[in-house]
């Protein structure tokens, strides 16, 4: 009996771009684009035979989770790394450094996301000193070509595999092999934005600065970990940073004003989750778990073989982990346990505004225009912000003496 091929079964709008279907065709009648919204497509070519094996490995048709849903899972903890240098080079508390090190001590294999120039592809780690490169979060799509068949082959020749990546691309791994040897970590994601925009935006700030972009950061940490910024180093040695919320590419994706169609209706991303862990920014979290604005992550053991690489690494000296209850681990983190999100009717917009190539009638069409220099927002912080807290706090102790 002929099937049609997962994209056509689903349509492109509901496409995750998690490209399991890719590596699945037995055929390799699918190859992949980049769509005209900026998002990674498969293609069906002329060879293919409407086996249906495709449809198969597609977390829209078949959403995969966690290979154990007993009730005492998922079990929640905030945590760490007690690495002050893994801490300032990853984006919340460093744990998935930790989870690959004590991996790749095993012989084991780390894939995961990592930059090529301006893009990002999954790719594998199996030395300590690469791992630096898969560091970091990274706003745009992953080109998972290929990546699955490899993990296989890893497996199969007995190796241990931590494969990290968005809940649907946890679901595709998990769509092709079932083996205790593979550990699957799925970060809490905010959806995708489109990688046409971000080269755009890339445009945009070569043209300001008159050199092409070398290098980006989404998180970095130089004033902290609630206060991160987007940096980005060019190539005639220039660099700049802006606060998360007042750079127009980072507050377009916040406002999910170019995320990935499918993105807004996720059939993976709530609880229970398709990884063994689940990773993220420990955004709400309670006072004692703040770690001096180093980072925080929040994490979820969502089976018995996340929870034992957790605490193995915890035994290890290596990670710091304090329970918590599932309602404080998910109230800012709505993303834990929800696949869907509002999407904006600015969203329309996206196809036109790509078209026109121009990054300032996108910022002027979707009011991003917010392009605030990191150092006007630390004066602010130190000047206004700073002093308004310590004022606050002085007049509370004045309170609390004349009180008693």
């Amino acid at each position: 009996m002929k099937k049609d091929p997962a994209i056509l079964l689903i349509g492109s709008k509901a496409c995750t771009g998690c490209l399991g279907c890719v590596d699945a065709c037995p055929v390799n009648a699918l190859s992949v684009v980049l769509d005209e919204e900026g998002f990674y497509r498969p293609i069906v070519g002329d060879s293919c035979t409407k086996c249906g094996v495709c449809a198969d490995h597609c977390p829209v048709l078949i959403p995969k989770k966690t290979r154990d849903c007993r009730s005492q899972y998922p079990l929640f903890w905030g945590g760490w790394s007690f690495d002050d240098e893994v801490l300032q080079k990853s984006s919340s508390g460093g744990v998935f450094y930790e989870l690959a090190h004590h991996v790749i001590a095993q012989d084991g294999v780390v894939v995961a996301a990592r930059w090529e120039g301006l893009k990002v592809v999954h790719d594998f780690c199996m030395k300590e000193e690469d791992l630096p490169d898969f560091m970091g979060s990274k706003y745009i799509p992953s080109d998972t070509t290929g990546i699955y068949k490899k993990v296989i082959v890893f497996l199969n020749e007995g190796k241990k595999v931590l494969f990290v990546g968005t809940p649907c691309q946890i679901s595709a791994m998990r769509s092709f092999v079932d083996n205790e040897n593979l550990v699957t970590v799925d970060v809490i994601c905010h959806g995708v934005p489109s990688l046409g925009i971000f080269k755009l935006y890339c445009d945009f700030l070569e043209k300001k600065e008159g050199s092409s972009v070398h290098e980006v950061a989404f998180r970095s940490k130089k004033h902290g970990w609630s206060s991160f910024q987007v940096s980005l180093s060019f190539v005639n040695g220039y660099s700049r940073s802006f606060f998360h919320g007042w750079d127009p590419f980072f507050k377009g994706f916040l406002k999910d004003v170019y995320l990935n169609e499918g993105c807004y209706s996720c059939p993976v991303a709530m609880i229970p989750r398709p990884g063994d862990i689940s990773l993220g920014d420990f955004w709400g979290v309670p006072g004692g778990l703040k770690n001096e604005d180093k980072g925080t992550s929040v994490i979820s053991a969502n089976s018995p073989i996340g929870e034992k690489i957790l605490l193995e690494v915890r035994d290890e000296g290596r990670l710091f982990l304090k329970e918590v209850p599932e309602r404080t681990a998910v109230k800012s983190n709505p993303y834990f346990f929800m696949g869907y999100r509002h999407r904006p009717k600015d969203r329309n917009l996206l196809k036109s505004l790509l078209n026109s190539g121009d990054f300032e009638t996108l910022i002027r069409e979707l009011k991003l225009n917010t392009l605030v220099s990191s150092k006007i927002w630390m004066v602010l912080k130190k000047e206004i912000l700073s002093p308004c807290k310590k004022a606050v706090a002085v007049a509370i102790q004045f309170l609390r003496r004349f009180r008693s």
